[in-house]
């Protein structure tokens, strides 16, 4: 229940600080009130030892709810308006706004407002929106205002007055942080034969673009064949049809932009045909780094083994038996420190219960994907590989736990190599955003290194030796300017061929490795327990009142008894075949 509690806390807390990251604060003041609220309720929770109450049960889903339903909205309504379907929008803003109050949310359910009646009613809309303007005071809230009533103009097909009326009042850096009304802008500029302006315009999106806003990448997408059609080069038209860019384009899509590659009849001026030419170039590449982002191969590789392993500890024995995980080559440290280091390779892999497992899935494919997209497959499996590996070396040599599995530590590892790289590259990203994300990033290895010092069952060693080595995985292996040196390839080639050979080896180990061979590898220490002296493997636990000696993760008790001046090891073990060399062994030692 405390880590239920703690994980909701870091939830709540996470989002307050990205609005106050993001200075969205002013505008969602009510939302971060409930947010605040949330937080303060499951803080007292915690810290007065009720984690179990009802408030930290409702407190923990306010805070679930909070947190992602606001975002799973925002996809819903973007990809709404993506498809022109405006009146779903809106009515998915309704619900958003309910979710989210504050003057953010309220203008966004009353622009797509305003964009579903202005088919019906353009007239009444712009009115409306004049008056607001007339009465408004505030800059911000006219900037928004000036932006709607140009969407408005440019929807109503008043493509000259909603020019005019953005030269007046809004900058093009403006227009183009807004896809939506930059691609009807892009059309605007083109339908008047301004091929040059609505190129430079696609260039002011193209530097706003996040590298992971697949919503926006298809409005540019879309902007760019609006381009290449009005152009009239036809050839260029089908070519992006023809590739996998065309997939995504209905045939009544297709045969509009066909119509509009018809019209044109004037030749293009150099300059123009410089802007349509790195139009469909910026079009292809776009296709590629699409492609790129939709597949992450490594990353659903990683997931699939992450799946089947968990599914053979079920096979096994039962969830969360720390026997079956020994067997099935859990970081027993013991067992690492009489030689059986492979199992830092199979730890990683292995997860205690679902929960435990689908937890660390979510943030793989989270921050896998995304780390998969910065560094390239390649580098992103030596990162994550090297850091499970740090993370199990700390584990080892820091833990005082006596057995670690999970593949916590390689995710961490993920955290630090994205730290690392938007700090190292951070020339590379639109700072605003880069910011944001660093330090969303910093505030959630915070919170994951605080909740492992305050949950016993965590292994906090290895979360902080993934994230160590991640950070310097990333600082050796970030992708340079230019092409990689062949050499660098090869070298990153050769690591993860070891690594692969490393992963390989340890599955064999675990296959030809039994309990009994394990224990019998284990350094031992004396005990006395019941009056009597005897040798047991180290990590052995003598009960409180000394007359037990047992192993806390096998079903192995020993009760040494003095009858007739004999030593007898009583145990529901001592006959069982797969230990009597152990029995045996425990019997010679005896004083």
């Amino acid at each position: 229940p405390d880590l239920f509690v703690l994980l909701a806390a870091s939830l709540a807390a996470l989002q307050l600080a990205s609005s106050l990251i993001r200075r969205t604060h002013r505008a969602e003041l009510p939302y971060l009130g409930l947010l605040a609220a949330d937080l303060l309720a499951l803080l007292f929770a915690h810290f007065s030892g009720r984690d179990e109450s009802m408030l930290a049960f409702v407190a923990s889903g306010v805070a679930v709810v909070l947190a992602f339903a606001p975002r799973l909205l925002d996809s819903f309504e973007r990809r709404a308006v993506l498809e022109e379907r405006i009146s779903l929008a809106h009515r998915i803003a309704l619900l958003r706004e309910l979710l989210v109050p504050g003057r953010a949310s309220t203008r966004r359910r009353r622009r797509l407002r305003d964009l579903s009646e202005v088919r019906a009613q353009p007239e009444r809309v712009i009115a409306r929106l004049k008056a607001e303007l007339a009465q408004t005071k505030s800059v911000s809230l006219q900037s928004e205002l000036h932006e709607e009533l140009t969407l408005v103009l440019l929807l109503s097909k008043k493509t000259a007055e909603a020019i005019a009326y953005a030269e007046r009042h809004l900058s093009m850096e403006a227009v183009a942080t807004q896809p939506y009304l930059a691609v009807h802008f892009v059309r605007a500029y083109a339908e008047q034969g301004e091929l040059s302006r609505a190129g430079a315009l696609l260039d002011q999106m193209e530097r706003r673009l996040p590298l992971d806003d697949t919503m926006q990448i298809a409005l540019l997408i879309q902007a760019r064949l609006t381009l290449i059609a009005f152009s009239g080069d036809r050839e260029k038209l089908e070519a992006a049809f023809g590739s996998d860019v065309g997939l995504s384009i209905p045939e009544q899509g297709k045969r509009l932009l066909r119509g509009m590659a018809k019209t044109r009849i004037e030749p293009l001026s150099s300059e123009e045909e410089l802007y349509v030419e790195q139009a469909f170039q910026r079009l292809m590449l776009l296709r590629a780094q699409r492609q790129t982002r939709l597949r992450p191969l490594v990353t659903y590789v990683l997931l699939a083994l992450n799946a089947i392993a968990f599914l053979v500890t079920l096979k096994l024995g039962s969830e969360g038996d720390g026997a079956t995980l020994i067997r099935a080559g859990a970081l027993f440290r013991s067992a690492v420190h009489a030689g059986e280091w492979w199992r830092g390779f199979t730890a990683m892999f292995l997860h205690a219960n679902l929960f435990h497992i689908a937890v660390n899935m979510y943030g793989l494919y989270l921050l896998g994907r995304f780390t998969e997209q910065l560094f390239g497959s390649l580098r992103y499996f030596l990162i994550y590989m090297l850091s499970g590996l740090g993370g199990a070396v700390a584990s080892t040599t820091l833990s005082a736990g006596p057995l670690s599995v999970g593949a916590s530590g390689a995710i961490m590892g993920l955290l630090g190599a994205l730290m690392a790289i938007l700090i190292v590259r951070r020339g590379h990203f639109v700072e605003s955003w880069r910011r944001t994300l660093l330090w969303n990033l910093v505030l959630l290895s915070a919170m994951q290194i605080y909740i492992g010092f305050e949950v016993a069952m965590i292994d906090n060693a290895a979360h902080l030796g993934g994230l160590v080595t991640g950070a310097l995985a990333a600082f050796l292996l970030a992708p340079g300017q230019g092409s990689p040196r062949r050499w660098l390839t090869e070298l990153h080639r050769a690591l993860a061929a070891l690594l692969v050979a490393g992963m390989v080896f340890s599955l064999y180990q675990v296959i030809r490795t039994s309990l009994p061979t394990t224990i019998l590898r284990i350094a031992t220490h004396r005990v006395e327990v019941n009056g009597v002296s005897l040798v047991v493997p180290e990590y052995w636990e003598v009960s409180p009142d000394k007359k037990v000696v047992d192993d806390p993760f096998l079903d192995l008790h020993l009760e040494p008894k003095v009858e007739n001046g004999q030593v007898q090891l009583a145990s529901p073990n001592v006959n069982d075949p797969r230990y009597r060399e152990l029995f045996e062994r425990i019997a010679q030692s005896v004083r």
